[in-house]
């Protein structure tokens, strides 16, 4: 399902900078209510760094402990509980750029909500990948020709993840067409001719 985000440029995304909180993407925290409305609250996002997930680590462990669970035998919630301490650093306040909600708030989210924002923060995500991007014919062509001059794919680490996929598809679309069409029998004007 396509997402409003999907296809806007960097400046429609109207990306905020801050110096303490770096890249904010600004998104909807989106729920719905007992009669089955959506209901949408106005958000500033960022995408977690290596930091942020050592933090929700140690706050997670720290919600066990106020909660009396343990770790060990209840290592699956931990994983969730740390999820919960990230999303709790990345969803920002709008107005102050706080910190929208403690994890415990977010854990009242429902999970519907909670899928919606991960999926936002992991598009947000690709974006902020430096590497380029591969869009047009001649781009995918000068790739593939680096690739064989370098014999060696190590060119394809040039390229953002998120497109590293998409490029092997076409290239194995490319190879399949290739093989397809040679094998085709030849024309008639051909055929005539040779006869």
């Amino acid at each position: 399902m396509s997402r409003p985000f999907d296809n806007l440029s960097w400046e429609e995304l109207n990306v905020v900078e801050h110096s303490d909180h770096g890249v904010l993407f600004p998104t909807k925290l989106r729920e719905r209510d007992r009669s089955g409305k959506v209901k949408e609250t106005d958000v500033l996002v960022r995408c977690p760094r290596p930091l942020d997930h050592l933090e929700a680590r140690r706050d997670a462990r720290a919600m066990f402990d106020e909660l009396g669970l343990d770790p060990k035998a209840d290592a699956d919630y931990l994983e969730q509980a740390e999820d919960l301490c990230l999303l709790a650093k990345a969803i920002r306040d709008k107005a102050s750029l706080g910190q929208y909600a403690d994890a415990r708030e977010i854990a009242k989210l429902d999970d519907g909500c909670i899928r919606d924002i991960k999926e936002r923060i992991n598009h947000f995500k690709t974006l902020l990948d430096p590497r380029q991007s591969v869009r047009t014919d001649d781009e995918f062509w000068e790739l593939v020709e680096s690739i064989w001059e370098k014999r060696n794919i190590l060119p394809l680490a040039d390229i953002a993840g998120h497109e590293q996929h998409s490029f092997i598809m076409r290239l194995v679309w490319e190879a399949r067409r290739s093989r397809t069409e040679s094998s085709l029998p030849q024309s008639s004007e051909t055929s005539t001719q040779a006869s």
